[in-house]
């Protein structure tokens, strides 16, 4: 299909020849006209074991940053279908019985789709494929859309690794980019996944109009 061409080419583009990608279900009724379901897997071999790391793209947001040029939308009235298309994908792609050592949820905003989705989406990729002992499993959060007992119950399902888009601790920087969040509520975001998680990491923002190198 046009949209498979279109995914090889900007596939060999940015992430090289051994990146795969499956198909997005424009086509099977679930999502029409829109390449919503993003499901790379990225393949190495290891002493002769076919390893591979799992990049599932969650394309929701509450609101589109001024800056940010990843695939998103903003009816979130379209999850159920986008989890359902991600789990068909899947299932498909456990013909390729490779050992996974890595998975990370990014976006988009996987933290506004709900803890549930997200472990309904793990578990699927538990039952396709074998997750190594140890694996690293990351999900991007975003200050503002963690709400109630989000971290707890993804670290439940499997997530053991954070990824906070705090992007600035200046409130108006964040105004500027279109955040919907507060730098007190970045920091009150990072307080909460250092109750929880050992292994994290912070998303900042440098080079943007009006940013100076002290404030950065």
């Amino acid at each position: 299909r046009d949209s498979d061409l279109c995914d090889r080419g900007y596939r060999n583009a940015v992430y090289g020849p051994n990146v795969t990608s499956g198909p997005c279900f424009a086509d099977v009724g679930l999502v029409r006209n829109i390449d919503i379901c993003r499901f790379k897997i990225c393949h190495a071999r290891q002493n002769g074991i076919m390893s591979a790391g799992l990049y599932i793209h969650i394309p929701f947001c509450i609101r589109k940053c001024n800056y940010c040029d990843f695939y998103s939308v903003t009816d979130l009235a379209m999850q159920d279908l986008f989890v359902e298309a991600a789990i068909k994908e899947i299932k498909i792609r456990a013909e390729e019985r490779v050992t996974v050592d890595t998975v990370y949820f990014g976006g988009g905003t996987p933290s506004v789709i709900g803890a549930t989705q997200i472990a309904v989406i793990l578990q699927a990729v538990r039952n396709a494929f074998s997750l190594a002992d140890q694996s690293e499993i990351t999900i991007e959060v975003n200050p503002g859309t963690v709400r109630g007992t989000f971290l707890e119950d993804v670290q439940a399902a499997g997530i053991n690794r954070v990824s906070i888009g705090a992007q600035s601790f200046d409130d108006k920087d964040l105004t500027l980019l279109g955040r919907i969040h507060t730098t007190a509520e970045v920091r009150e975001c990072i307080e909460e996944v250092k109750e929880l998680f050992r292994n994290y990491s912070i998303d900042l923002i440098h080079g943007f109009p009006g940013q100076d190198i002290k404030k950065y």
